[in-house]
Formats: C-alpha cells, structure tokens, sequence
C-alpha cells in the first residue's frame, strides 16, 4: 500500500504556520469558548477543585449536537475528561470502553482487529456479512467526522491531547444520521488558543513498548492561532512465531495532527478552525495455535492490519444574535486498510487471504442552534440543520495459492478475486427541539428525513491448478474437472444501484422532581440503509433494504449529598425489524449473502455513579446489563430463534478510586473492570466464545511544577483469557503491561 511520509506532512504543515505569523498584525483576539457549537457555551468540565472543594464539577455534553447539562441529557452518556486521562492508564479509546457500562470490543472476527459493542450491537453489524456496502451500526466521529468501519478499526484513536471522549449509547439516528443505529462516539481533540503551551511525553514498558508524544499551541497575530500534535508508539507485542521466528502481533503506531484556528476579538461573535490528522497503525494479527498460555503461532506468512487514515475539516460558527448560534462544519475522511492473513494459519507454504479497503467520505453540515425563543409564552430551544454526504468506497479480496485441500490426497491450489466498488449519497434534514411545558416539565420532540442512493459494481474470479502460479487456462479446465469437489467459487460481474430514504422521529418527556433530581422517558426511531451483498461462491449478487429499530428509554438522573455524588441510569427496549443478517445458503460456510431476514428484541439497564468522596478522593462505578435475543432468524444451517446476538456480553461492570489534588505531590489511580463471556457466532457454538474477565489497572505518580513521573500498568494482576477461539485457533488477552512515563508541560 502506498503511503506518504507523515513527519514530512507534519514539519511542512509546522514551517508553513509559523512562516505565516509575521503576516498576522491585528491584535491577539480575547478568550474564547472552546465548544463553538453550543449556544450555552459551558466548559466540558470546570477548573479542577481545590482540595477544600468537594461538590463535582458539571459537564456539559455537546455529543448530540446541543449543549446539557450531563443531568439533563436524555441519552445514555459516559463522558471521559482530559482530567480522567491524565490520572489514569487509559491510553486510546479500547481503554475508555472498559470502564463504561454496556460497552465492549468486538471480539466476533477471530484474528482481525476489533470493532466495538454498544449495547451488544457491534459497530461491524451483528452477523458477519462477507462483502457487503452496509454502513456502521455505530460512528467514532473525531471532532465532529465520522471515521468509516476501517477507520475506526485503526485510526485516530489515541487519547493524546485529547479534550474529552462522549460514548452515547443507544439511537442516535435523529441527530447524528443513519451510522449510529447503535450509538456513536465522540472523540474532541484540543483546539488551538490563544495560549501558549508545550507538552513532550516519554513512556518505556515492557514488551518493547516505547511511546513518545510532544503537543504545541502557539498563539499567533490577529486572533489566530495554532495546534500541532505528534504521537508514536512501538511495542514488540506478546506472540511468538516459532516459524517466522518473530514476534507475531507488533505494533507500530503514528499520529500527527495540524490545527489552525481563528476567532473574532470578543471571543464570541465568531470562530474558525481548520484541521488535518494522519495515522497510520500497523498491527499485526497472528493467532495462536497449540496451548494458548504459550502465546505462540506457527503461521509462516505473516498476519496483520496495516492501516493509514487521513482526517480533515473545516469547522465555523457565527453568533447571529443572542442565544442563536449558526454553525458550518465540511469534513473528509480516507481510509487505506490492508489486512493479511494466512490461508490456515499452519507452518505450511499454503497462501494467503489478502483483504483490501479504500474508502472516502465527504461530510457537509449546516445548522442554526437556538435558545431562549418563546412559543405559547414558555421557553423553546433547540438544533435545526441539513446534512449532505459522498462516499466512495472499494473492497478487494485476494486468495492467492490457497492450498483448498491440504495435501490430502494431492494439492490443489486456488486463485480468488474479489472486487467490488460503491459510491452512496445521502442528503438529511433534522431538527430536535426542547419545550418548557411547565416549570418543571419538559418537551422533547425531533425529527430526521434521510434518503441515499447507492450505486455498486462487483467483480469475481476464482481459478483453480494442480500447481502455484497454474497458467489460468489450465486452472480453469481443472476447475471444470474438480471444481465442485472443493467448492470453487463461480465467476461473475456485474452493477446496479439501490435507494433508501427514511422518517425518523423522537420524542421525550423530562420531568424535574427537585433541582437535583430528574427522570423522563424518551422513545425513537432509528434505521440503517440498505445495500449490496456478493456471494462469491456463486458469483452472485444481491440487494438487501433498510433495518430499522424503535427504542423506548426511561432515565433518572440524581445529585446526591451535596452534589458530591452524581447518579444516572437508563433502562432501554428496543425492537429490531427487517434486521440484515447474513444468510447461509448450503453447507458451504461461505455460500452466505446478506437478507432482511431477521427479527430481534434487546433489553437491559446502565447504571453509573461518580463521587467525590473526600478533598481530593474520588470514585466511579457502573454497572450494566444487555439481554439480546433473535426472535427470527432461520437459515439453512439451522434456527437462530432464541440466541443471543455474536460478541454481546450480557454484564459489564467497573469500579475506581483516585487520589488527586489536581497540584504538586503524590497521585493514585486504581479500576477494576468486568466482562461477561460471549458467543463468537449467531448460533451460539460453545467451543467459539470469549471468556469473562476482571481486569485491573492503575497508575502511581508523582508530579512537581510542571514535571509528572509516574508507573502505570493495565492487566496488573496478569489474568490469562481468551478474546477469541475458533477451529483451534486462539486469542488471547493482553498479558500485564507495566510502563514508566515523563512527562512535561510549560504554560
């Protein structure tokens, strides 16, 4: 896969802003709100307390679009601060899944990189649908772009410099569009200021893990102002290949992010940032075969995810007049995927599956947010915007000398290609408004119109020969010969188009018992488009329609003990219609093309509590329970009715205490986290699942003006478990990782 050079972008990117600052000669511009969204624009989280200081600082969430107060939002949200970074060992957002309730990687794919879980819907989708153009289930958007299904696999997902992480769980469909049936995920970054600031990390561990990072603000003339951030980390990873004689599962990661912002003298009237990131992950991916403690494989081609994402964006907003707020946001996002397995995962020369992904996304969004507008003489506030997206994308599959029989009796090595191309435009218009009914009532009502049209090519070509590298008339005549013996999928071509369009309300009640206690009730709507699935095997190609969900939620929220202690919890139903699922036509585990023949119904509660116990001694708890069930789902290998949904851990479960003043001295961070065992696949086979685990993790350190030494670890008590297995083949979890970091900041 052909890449540029990241530092060279970044050091251009650097030399080209600074050249530019003697030509800015107005004066510095005032302090400005970081959340320009917002027309209540509240910090995500206020100055740290002091030690005296015991009430818990309010957060604002800003994920749906409209600035709430944490307590007033309806939706199921975990927000994780710059603060909660800082003091722990989370180091990218598989981290932050851990300490939030219904909430998980996808461990479904045995040997690929992982998605993740939401409420026991993976953001993949919930039944593996070999090459079909479905959209996510649920988005990591990143400053407000969302990334593809690739690139949220292996892109931007460090927590270096980040301002906060929003996990919203449940739809999102309303607001955010027809990628967060599930949820969405919301990563914001930290925007340039009018400060000046550095930041350099230096992290060693074991396993050959080495991370180094640096951040720099420069505030520049004429009310601009710059951010540039660079992160990179190696690690030689835990698997050994006894036949490549290597390590099998070394990372080797990089991100460099530009910023360029801009905003009016006050601060307020206007704000511009202009934005571009580049990471590029390489993972590799080897299974472990034989005992899985060893933590060794024998696969004698390598395995691995290589990855590059670019993200970019242009972000403005204006202040038309008090309490109204227009805001434009284009963004564009690419994703190269590479992704190289071992045709069986054995020591023999037996070929390899290669899978590629190219994708590219343009997003457009323009929205007005408005407050304090009077309808019948009671306060009105709300968002109303249109949304507009082009997505090209490509898929290539390449099975080269696949040894289908394995030398019994003969070898017989196959040849597949399989490409396919899409291009999907969608266009939407949304509004979510809030209603003062009464003084303690409150009216929630949205709406979205989304359409899309989606238009695919596909092609597919399987050869088969006695020998490597068979000239391919002679693969084709042993093809006609032995072909159907060993399931030699059919050639085809072919293209088409598909459209789906979609009405998605929502409405809620909010009821405020006293200021520190609310409860309410939300029900919604929400859908996936439809799309294009090809059964190779066959040749074939077939068309599938929009899924939809409709989900009804109660929630409480509670301020307990002075506000030292904040609870919220949520109770959810959602029933699932015209759900996609992939479909298994014969015996054959690939002869499978995805269908609207699926039925289900999901359930469960979240519960999560933060406390500020005692000056500077905090806690978080939560606590979660999804039940999944297919009500319908029958395919020819057997009725799926009645079984859970593929990597859906019905508990999850966490727990953590810090001790921080927020200054000089010691510090302490200790989490303990649960997970459920789950199956691998829709029909629930006992020997494919992923174990239930408790992990802890923590972090000691030491800070001193603006020096921070500290020892942080992840899995500390080493507990062996397995994330995957299937067929023989294992993975497993993260062994104890250990590492000791410096870092520094000068203001």
């Amino acid at each position: 896969m052909k890449k540029s050079h990241p530092r060279t972008v970044f050091y251009l990117g650097l030399g080209g802003l600074l050249s530019a600052a003697p030509l800015l000669a107005a004066e510095p511009a005032d302090d400005a709100p970081q959340a320009e969204d917002a027309v209540i624009t509240l910090p995500a989280e206020s100055p740290p307390a002091t030690q005296d200081a015991v009430e818990l600082a309010p957060i604002v969430v800003s994920g749906e679009k409209m600035s709430r107060r944490l307590e007033d939002t309806a939706s199921s949200v975990q927000v994780i601060s710059a603060s909660d970074i800082a003091s722990s060992s989370m180091d990218d957002l598989y981290d932050a899944y851990e300490r939030t309730a219904n909430v998980s990687m996808d461990n479904a794919g045995l040997g690929k990189v992982g998605g993740f879980v939401i409420r026991g819907i993976s953001n993949n989708g919930v039944t593996a649908q070999n090459f079909a153009t479905n959209t996510p289930l649920s988005s990591v958007f990143v400053d407000g772009i969302p990334l593809s299904i690739a690139g949220a696999l292996g892109g931007p997902l460090d927590l270096w410099d980040v301002d906060s992480v929003e996990i919203l769980r449940g739809p999102q469909s309303t607001n955010q569009g027809q990628s967060a049936l599930a949820g969405a995920i919301h990563l914001m970054t930290r925007d340039p200021d009018e400060f000046f600031d550095a930041r350099a990390r230096v992290r060693h561990g074991n396993d050959g893990l080495r991370q180094y990072a640096a951040a720099l603000g420069l505030p520049l003339l004429g009310g601009f102002s710059a951010r540039l951030t660079h992160q990179q980390s190696q690690s030689d990873g835990e698997v050994y290949n006894v036949t490549r004689e290597e390590f099998g599962n070394r990372e080797d990661l990089e991100h460099n992010r530009i910023k360029l912002g801009w905003q009016s003298a006050d601060g307020e009237s206007a704000k511009v940032v202009l934005s571009y990131g580049r990471a590029d992950s390489y993972r590799g991916q080897t299974q472990i075969s034989g005992d899985p403690r060893q933590r060794q494989a024998v696969a004698n081609d390598p395995e691995y995810v290589d990855n590059v994402s670019d993200v970019a964006s242009l972000r403005a907003s204006w202040l038309l007049s008090d309490g109204t707020r227009l805001s434009a946001q284009s963004g564009l996002s690419t994703t190269e995927q590479q992704r190289l397995d071992d045709y069986n995962a054995s020591a023999e020369d037996d070929g390899t599956i290669e899978n590629l992904s190219d994708d590219e996304t343009w997003t457009h969004e323009l929205r007005v947010n408005f407050a304090d507008l009077s309808v019948l003489g009671r306060q009105l506030q709300g968002v109303a915007g249109v949304f507009a997206s082009h997505r090209d994308g490509a898929m290539d599959l390449y099975i080269r000398d696949g040894d289908v029989l394995g030398g019994q009796p003969f070898s017989a090595y196959v040849d597949i290609q399989t490409l396919v191309d899409q291009t999907r435009k969608g266009y939407a218009a949304f509004t979510e408004v809030e209603w003062a009914l009464a003084s303690r009532w409150t009216l929630i009502a949205g709406l979205r119109y989304d359409t899309e049209s989606l238009d695919f090519e596909y092609f597919n070509n399987a050869d088969l020969a006695l020998t490597r590298d068979g000239p391919p008339l002679i693969g084709d005549l042993i093809g006609d010969i032995i072909g159907p013996v060993v399931d030699l999928p059919a050639d085809g071509e072919g293209q088409g188009s598909a459209d789906s369009d979609a009405v998605l309300p929502k409405l809620g009640l909010r009821f405020e018992l006293t200021p520190d206690a609310i409860v309410g009730i939300t029900a919604q709507r929400a859908y996936r488009a439809g799309g294009l699935s090809v059964n190779f095997v066959r040749g074939t190609f077939n068309t599938f329609d929009p899924e939809y969900t409709t989900t009804g939620e109660v929630f409480l929220r509670l301020a307990l003990f002075d506000r030292r202690v904040r609870l919220r919890s949520n109770l959810f139903y959602t029933d699932w219609q015209d759900q996609q699922v992939s479909v298994q036509l014969s015996d054959n585990a690939n002869d499978t093309q995805t269908e609207n023949a699926g039925a289900s119904k999901l359930y469960g509660a979240e519960l999560e509590i933060d406390a500020r116990l005692w000056r500077a001694l905090r806690g978080f708890a939560s606590l979660g329970y999804t039940h999944t069930e297919f009500v319908e789902f029958d395919s020819t290998t057997g009725d799926y009715s009645g079984n859970e949904f593929p990597s859906a851990p019905r508990r999850s479960a966490a727990l953590g205490l810090s001790w921080d003043t927020q200054g000089d001295g010691l510090y302490a961070q200790l989490d303990a986290n649960y997970q459920d065992d789950s199956f691998r696949t829709a029909d629930n086979d006992p020997e494919q699942t992923s174990d239930a685990r408790t992990l802890v993790n923590g972090r000691l350190g030491w800070r001193h003006n603006q020096l921070d030494i500290y020892l942080a670890g992840r899995n500390l008590l080493d507990r062996f478990y397995l994330e995957q297995r299937a067929f023989g083949l294992f993975v497993a979890g993260p062994a104890r990782s250990l590492m000791v970091g410096i870092d520094l900041s000068f203001n």
